[in-house]
């Protein structure tokens, strides 16, 4: 009777092993993707003693394991992780994993994961257009990846332009996206570009200035090419200014271009970053563009060709006119910098307005919950805002409203970006 007793829970315990051993296939996880060309490991884990075989087999399906879909089978010791080359010649798309035992009694499915292309391209973010940097300084070169699994980045910049004997040095960074660069004092001022090179994958930066200290320089902001304004209304002409200047300024308006000849009408005034302009009745319809320089003429910055239109206002109205996406680079917006939020009004309004500055990834709707931060301030047509260090790298919408929210204009798309 003994003998039986044992022989029985031999039995259950046996039966027991048997229903818990299993395979559980850990990586590829659901929702992760795989590139083509490069290695992955295919990992699992064993449960039991029934599974305990030497060697496995891993079939491989597209987007579901049927029969229809098997791609391909793979062979290697029941180990627990498989090397994974994966093949070029596979299809983007979803796939799963199969892992069993070479009796195929005991198997384990992976997560639905994708196999895709690698992004075999570098954009860089950090220089960009317009940059000009200061020797002993440190800035960040920023830059998006050729993809997941590149070896560390090289840097080489070069003087001038991109050519043998104007290379200047190299860089080795790890894969990191980010590199805080010291340059170096030994560099001449002047101007520099960037080559970021990732296995056979490279990209150029755009051309930026080096210079011991930062070369005076003034940016017309608004009007922008998109701008559409109307004669006998009032508009805020503003503009950005880096270093030392003349306190006063002088803003020449033209015909078309800038020529002697097309020349209509000069502006007086502080070099303060904006002024305000009432188009005369006297001006015709048709395209401007308008010059702002120091009283000195040593510093100069122009405007983009905009329009003067005398039908197309009616009041009451705003109309943000900066920022602005007609520009690619005046559409870009950097952290903790300082800029002018302006927009033009008509008619008779509020005198104090709100100014909304909320997220637009994907062309909704304005939703209160979307708004990453709030301004008040007079109706002036102008505002300074401090882009704050914690938004994330999204786009953007301003939005200007009557503290009544009876009159509101919203800016076009600008992204946010270090």
């Amino acid at each position: 009777m003994r003998k039986v007793i044992v022989y029985i829970f031999i039995l259950f315990l046996s039966i027991g092993m048997l229903y818990s051993a299993g395979i559980d296939v850990t990586s590829p996880a659901s929702g992760v993707t795989w590139y083509k060309g490069f290695t992955h490991d295919i990992t699992w884990e064993v449960s039991g003693s029934g599974c305990n075989y030497p060697n496995v087999k891993i079939n491989i399906f597209r987007n579901s394991v049927t029969p229809a879909n098997f791609v391909e089978q793979l062979v290697g010791p029941n180990t627990g992780s498989y090397s994974w080359f994966t093949p070029n010649n596979y299809y983007n798309g979803y796939y799963v994993i199969r892992v069993k035992t070479a009796d195929s009694s005991c198997y384990g499915d992976s997560g639905r994961f994708s196999i895709d292309s690698v992004r075999k391209k570098i954009e860089i973010v950090s220089p960009h257009p317009e940059t000009n940097w200061v020797k002993g300084n440190t800035y960040n070169i920023r830059w998006r990846s050729c993809g997941p699994t590149c070896p560390n980045t090289k840097i080489n910049i070069f003087k001038d332009s991109i050519s043998v004997p104007n290379f200047v040095e190299q860089l080795i960074v790890p894969r990191s996206e980010l590199y805080a660069w010291t340059i170096p004092v030994s560099y001449s001022d002047g101007n520099y570009i960037m080559r970021l090179k990732e296995e056979n994958v490279y990209c150029d930066s755009n051309v930026f200035t080096v210079n011991t200290i930062l070369p005076p320089r003034i940016k017309v902001v608004s009007p922008t090419k998109c701008d559409t304004w109307s004669r006998d209304y009032t508009y805020m002409i503003t503009w950005e200014k880096e270093g030392v200047m003349s306190p006063s300024v002088k803003v020449n308006i033209f015909k078309d271009s800038i020529v002697p000849a097309n020349f209509v009408e000069q502006l007086v005034g502080a070099n303060t970053g904006s002024i305000s302009w009432t188009i005369p009745t006297s001006y015709s319809d048709g395209n401007y563009i308008l010059r702002v320089k120091t009283s000195d003429n040593l510093v100069y910055g122009d405007s983009r060709l905009f329009s003067i239109d005398s039908s197309i206002i009616t009041p009451p109205k705003i109309i943000v006119t900066s920022p602005t996406a007609c520009d690619p680079y005046h559409d870009r917006w950097l952290k903790q910098k300082t800029y002018n939020i302006t927009w033009l009004k008509t008619g008779t309004m509020s005198a104090n307005v709100k100014v909304l500055i909320y997220s637009d990834n994907f062309g909704e709707e304005f939703a209160p919950e979307r708004v990453a931060d709030q301004l008040t301030g007079p109706n002036t047509g102008i505002i300074s805002w401090t882009v704050p260090e914690n938004l994330t790298l999204v786009m953007y919408k301003v939005r200007v409203q009557t503290d009544d929210d009876v009159v509101i204009g919203d800016s076009k798309v600008f992204i946010v970006s270090y």
